[in-house]
This record gives C-alpha cells, sequence and structure tokens, in this order.
C-alpha cells in the first residue's frame, strides 16, 4: 500500500489546478516517443566529466532514479505475490505503460493538456528496474518464509507477552483516535453539504 501511494504520487502529481488554455501554452508538457533517446542524452551529458560530474548530473540521475523506482516493483510482485519472473516484468512494464499514457494524455483527457513528461524510455528503465527488482528478490529476502511455510504454522497459538499486550493496546489507541478524526471530517462534511454550521468553536 505505502508503495503504490508512493508510486502514485511520484508519477502523476502534483495535479494542476483548473488549467486554462492560457495555463497549458505556457505550461504544456513535452513528450518523447523515440527508444533510447535520453539514454543518448544522458551519455552526451556525462561525457568528459569527472566522477563528481557524472554522479550529479541531471539526466543520468532521472534514468537511475527511473529504474529504481520499480525495483520494489518486482521484488513485491515477484517475492510476495508469488508470481513469475516473465509474468512479473510483464506487469511492471505494462504499469509503467499504464503511467506515461497517463502522462501523455492529460490523465486520459481529464486536463486539457498533458502537465507530465511522457517518454517512452521511462517505460524502458522502469522496465529494467522490475527485471532488477526480480533478480535482487531471492537475494536479499532469502529469510523470508515462504506462504506454504506459513500456513503450516498459522493456527498454532503463540504465547502471550507482555510486549505483545502492549503493542495491542497501542494498536488500539491509534484505531480509536483514527476512527474518531475520521468521524469528525464525515461529520463536519455532512453538516457542511446540508447547509449547516458546525456550531460553536468550543
Amino acid at each position: 500500500c505505502v508503495y503504490t501511494a508512493a508510486l502514485v504520487v511520484y508519477t502523476l502529481m502534483p495535479y494542476p489546478q483548473a488549467p486554462s488554455e492560457a495555463w497549458c501554452a505556457s505550461h504544456h508538457a513535452s513528450s518523447n516517443i523515440v527508444p533510447l533517446s535520453s539514454v543518448r542524452t544522458a551519455l552526451e551529458s556525462v561525457s568528459g566529466k569527472s566522477l563528481w560530474g557524472v554522479l550529479h548530473d541531471k539526466y543520468l540521475q532521472q534514468i537511475v532514479l527511473n529504474v529504481a523506482l520499480f525495483v520494489p516493483f518486482g521484488v513485491i510482485v515477484h517475492r510476495f505475490l508469488r508470481r513469475g519472473a516473465l509474468t512479473t516484468v510483464l506487469a511492471g512494464m505494462l504499469t509503467s505503460s499504464f503511467i506515461e499514457i497517463s502522462q501523455y494524455t492529460g490523465m486520459f483527457g481529464l486536463y486539457p493538456c498533458a502537465f507530465r513528461v511522457g517518454d517512452v524510455d521511462d517505460v524502458l528503465t522502469n522496465t529494467t528496474g522490475t527485471l532488477l527488482g526480480v533478480l535482487l528478490a531471492p537475494v536479499f529476502l532469502w529469510w523470508m518464509p515462504s506462504s506454504r511455510q506459513l500456513a503450516v504454522k498459522r493456527l498454532s497459538p503463540r504465547p502471550l507477552t507482555v510486549w505483545r499486550r502492549w503493542t495491542g493496546m497501542l494498536v488500539d489507541a491509534l484505531l480509536l483516535s483514527g476512527l474518531t478524526w475520521t468521524f469528525m471530517a464525515v461529520a463536519r462534511f455532512a453538516r457542511r453539504f446540508a447547509g449547516l454550521s458546525w456550531g460553536p468553536t468550543s
């Protein structure tokens, strides 16, 4: 859930506030449909630079971060969801393609212009990151038990320790606070929607 939320935020947000034609004329994002053009740009940009300059090159950083962004995707789908390597890589490619198409089309036409750059090279680098995640998952998560191993002991009772009691009470307190805030927000929205004031400040 955390990774999915981060993926949406990093790739699609911030959303523009009611963009007009004038806003689109000055903020319309470009696009790249030529494969590996950004890679060539990065290679040209780092040519002749020192190691420090290479590490701080924005074009190279963009490629590296695009690869790194989808490494957890490969780990999660391959190791946690137990999907095969080919299925995981294909899922990463399709997810990246969906993101880039949404950027290219302005969230599928919800906005009158594209506000994020749609880049076919992002699909290639994201897919590469997914493949790296597939390859690295068994190396870094060798200690993680499989779902079959967990199923064997799933119904076996565990000892009730003082730390488990404190953890349970902490979870209860957090849930109670979250539910209280949620109900307050819903009640406030309902009263405003109905045209009623919230009441005294106290």
